[in-house]
């Protein structure tokens, strides 16, 4: 985070540290490690530089006298706090001279120097660059190995934004060796970068695409695992959707893993939030990076050591493919993705995808696995209400699962929840603890019909709990959150503040890639059991050679 010299000292000479103390304390009580950004300038001095985005660094004798002053206090405040810290924010954006690589570095290693000199064990982040500036980035190394000021710099940063999350990788391996040229042993960091959960435009990088959350999540994950398969320190900007106020981002930025709003209201977490959340759980310090496992066009070939790993694809399409193990039991973990593709916010093909074969990328190892049964956990498409907004609001008041971080957010609010089936009985029950009215929207005539009756019963019997049958949800409204909606029913058009939309109209799961492997039934679900007609066996290759043995029928 950025620890703001211009808001620090609004008046010369005079330090307000309470709202960074908030935040670097409240940080630290919850377990967390700060790493504190020095940047940017103070609009109090005379060639104090800019105080964002692309501005200048501090240049004139009184602004560098005054910023050395205010990093010395910053350091000594939050020394037993802070340890990690890095200098100034991209200096290579904007129209100015004073970010001049040489000088840029000459700035850093003034500001190194005074925090090694308080705080020794300080692991200081040096470059900071937005985007990969390869000129600058090598002009910026030699200035600081020819004062042999190098050794100041546990890392060097860079804030690389690209739609594709894998497209960097060539720049980022070209940076490296620029690195390598004067100090090989020092680490390359990923610092700021993520994708936003919505487009548009003030709102910071990647804003020309239309994003999702799920399109988002998918970004952050392949991000992690694709800098973790290069061995380079990754970081996800940021914790929390941010209400910029000016500067060339001066609108919501949607790259925060929690929801926000532009009164800084949290609202939940995202996708994103889990997808993060997951990733850091699995792969942790317990896992080391297999380092030899590499592509092959030939399936009969002979691995050289036990530690090789060798696999072919049956695509030309570009395969992301990465090998962990556990450091003790060497058990191993892969991370596969396709990596040509901006991600999407779709977990299905497309008709044109299925029809041109691009649907099914099957990677072939030399060994043949072997199983007594086969988990298909591949998921469903929610049904989706047939509203021509509705996707704008999905992950901004639409859900498709009610839990506790949902309900949170739903405390004293007017919640809605679609659907008549036992799902969507359950959700209104548990959510109804939390919100201040719950209302039902039922198509249908009768709760009676897909729903248990004791669930009825207990629906009936909640006071804040309003049914509403022979009705259905017309339209959605709201700037930039579900605000209200408007039903249909037997009493005509009727508006209900409802901020929060559950759906639960059913799902259909995603089956397509088994579909001649195995008998579906007509809602997609895999059937099974011997029960099964011979017609239905004959169009299912795995019973080619043996009947189902389960005495058992299920859709599941």
């Amino acid at each position: 985070m950025q620890a703001g010299w211009d808001k620090t000292e609004q008046v010369k000479g005079i330090y307000d540290w309470a709202w960074l103390d908030h935040i670097i304390h409240d940080a630290v009580g919850r377990g967390l490690k700060p790493w504190l950004q020095t940047s940017y300038g103070n609009h109090n001095y005379e060639g104090g530089g800019g105080s964002n985005l692309g501005a200048g660094v501090p240049h004139s004798a009184v602004a560098l006298q005054a910023w050395d002053q205010w990093v010395t206090a910053l350091v000594e405040r939050y020394r037993d706090k802070v340890t990690d810290w890095e200098v100034w924010n991209e200096p290579n954006f904007g129209d100015n001279n004073e970010n001049a690589p040489e000088q840029f570095a000459a700035f850093s290693i003034r500001t190194a120097e005074i925090i090694k000199k308080i705080q020794p064990d300080a692991k200081i982040s040096g470059l900071a660059l937005g985007h990969i500036g390869l000129a600058y980035a090598a002009a910026f190394f030699k200035e600081l190995h020819d004062k042999k000021k190098l050794h100041l710099f546990d890392n060097m940063t860079y804030h690389d934004y690209v739609y594709n999350p894998d497209a960097n990788y060539l720049q980022v391996a070209l940076l490296r060796m620029a690195l390598d040229q004067y100090a090989p042993d020092i680490k390359l960091r990923q610092g700021e970068n993520g994708a936003p959960s919505a487009s548009g435009w003030g709102r910071g990088a990647l804003g020309d695409y239309a994003w999702s959350e799920l399109s988002q999540a998918k970004w952050d994950t392949r991000r992690m695992l694709g800098n973790l398969g290069h061995d380079i320190e990754c970081s996800i900007f940021g914790i929390i959707e941010m209400a910029y106020t000016n500067g060339p981002i001066n609108r919501l930025n949607y790259k925060g893993i929690i929801k926000s709003d532009s009164t800084k209201k949290v609202i939940r977490p995202k996708m994103a939030y889990y997808a993060v959340q997951n990733i850091t759980s699995i792969f942790d310090n317990s896992l080391e990076r297999m380092k030899e496992v590499s592509q092959t066009h030939n399936i009969n070939v002979t691995l050289k050591d036990h530690d090789e790993v060798k696999y072919s694809k049956s695509t030309d399409r570009s395969i992301s493919v990465y090998g962990f193990q556990n450091k003790q039991t060497k058990k191993q973990l892969y991370a596969i993705w396709n990596d040509e593709y901006i991600p999407t916010s779709r977990t299905y093909p497309t008709s044109d995808e299925r029809a041109e074969g691009l649907w099914g990328r099957y990677l072939y190892y030399e060994k043949m696995i072997k199983s007594i049964a086969i988990i298909a956990a591949t998921g469903a498409n929610y049904l989706r209400l047939p509203l021509a907004n509705l996707k704008k609001y999905e992950g901004s008041g639409i859900y498709y699962s009610a839990t506790a971080m949902h309900a949170s957010s739903c405390k004293n609010e007017i919640t809605g929840v679609v659907g008549a089936g036992n799902s969507a009985g359950q959700a209104a029950l548990f959510l109804s603890e939390y919100a201040h009215e719950v209302h039902i929207i039922v198509r249908g005539s009768s709760l009676h019909s897909k729903m248990s009756d004791y669930l009825v019963k207990r629906l009936e019997a909640t006071s804040n709990i309003h049914i509403h049958l022979n009705t259905e949800v017309s339209a959605l409204s709201g700037e930039h959150h579900l605000e209200e909606i408007t039903v249909t029913g037997t009493e005509g058009n009727v508006t209900l503040g409802i901020t929060n939309l559950f759906s639960f109209i059913g799902a259909k799961p995603c089956t397509e890639w088994i579909s001649q492997l195995v008998v579906l039934d007509q809602k997609g679900f895999i059937m099974t059991g011997n029960h099964l007609a011979d017609h239905q066996l004959s169009a299912c290759r795995i019973y080619q050679q043996r009947r189902p043995q389960s005495a058992v029928w299920s859709a599941t």
